[in-house]
């Protein structure tokens, strides 16, 4: 234990006085090297390495910063809704202020949702934010350096359909490429459901949009201008496509089979209410 006790002793008292070209004077120590070996290494300026450290501590944060900038021009965000965020979302109700903390409480722990696949939709008139906040969970989770993608429906669909105007030999190939470009990204956010012409056709591309998404646990959020369905809504016309005067709910515009899946493993529904946040900027400014 003495003789220990000395190495750490002579160890400490092995300093000197050096000369750094750019910060002068500073206290350097020698530091130990194997037996045999007559080589003195002493300490550099603690200066130069704490500059250095942070220059490195800055560099990783630009990188990082120009990732997340490229990510987030990936994810397909709207010039007008680029600014979006949670914390520039005004509340004007109480339910405005649960709803915020509901996206918020889904982003924090969104680990956990990419895990389980969990979905969500955002529904209700328009004017209430819906867009607003569907961008700001967007933002939040690109943050935590997952892969997300916005898109409106009607973009998908024409989407999908230009891949049937490819070469015949090449349609199933080139319509699964495009399935898969919306599958790969751990967050999908798919607005304006409900705008669609309500063809057979197209409810079974969103069918198959949201069913690869829910097979393969990559969550999807859906915003829509219209309501949830009643609890006690009546299945008679399960499975038949109903014209667009008819569509009452966003089940009806998505089919009842894709806002099943969506509901899936505890799937969140939110419901908007109140008056829209566009006329109520429009009446304050006039």
């Amino acid at each position: 234990m003495k003789e220990n006790t000395a190495e750490i002793f002579d160890f400490e008292s092995e300093r000197g006085k050096k000369t750094c070209e750019q910060h002068g004077s500073y206290i350097a120590r020698k530091i130990p090297l194997p037996e045999g070996m007559k080589q003195e290494i002493w300490t550099g300026c603690p200066s130069c390495e704490a500059e250095r450290k942070a220059k490195e501590v800055q560099e990783a944060e630009a990188k990082r910063q120009r990732l997340l900038d490229k990510n987030l021009e990936e994810a397909g965000i709207l010039e007008r809704f680029r600014d979006k965020t949670f914390d520039n979302f005004v509340t004007h109700t109480q339910a405005q202020e649960i709803i915020l903390k509901e996206l918020r409480g889904y982003a924090y722990v969104f680990a956990g949702h990419r895990k389980k696949g969990r979905c969500m939709a955002l529904l209700g008139p328009p004017g209430l934010g819906k867009t607003h906040l569907g961008v700001a969970l967007l933002r939040a989770i690109v943050r935590q350096d997952y892969k997300g993608l916005y898109v409106r429906e009607y973009d998908f669909l024409r989407d999908m359909k230009g891949a049937w105007s490819t070469n015949s030999s090449r349609k199933a190939a080139q319509e699964l490429e495009t399935i898969k470009r919306y599958v790969a990204p751990d967050l999908l956010v798919f607005d304006e459901v409900g705008v669609q012409f309500f063809t057979p056709a197209e409810e079974i591309l969103i069918f198959q949009l949201i069913e690869h998404r829910c097979g393969s646990k990559k969550p999807t959020v859906i915003i829509s201008n219209l309501g949830k369905p009643a609890p006690d809504k009546p299945r008679s016309a399960d499975g038949k496509r109903l014209p667009g005067a008819q569509i009452a709910d966003v089940e009806d515009a998505l089919g009842f089979r894709a806002f099943d899946r969506l509901m899936e493993n505890g799937g969140i529904c939110l419901e908007f209410r109140g008056e829209s946040h566009r006329r109520r900027e429009v009446e304050a400014e006039e």
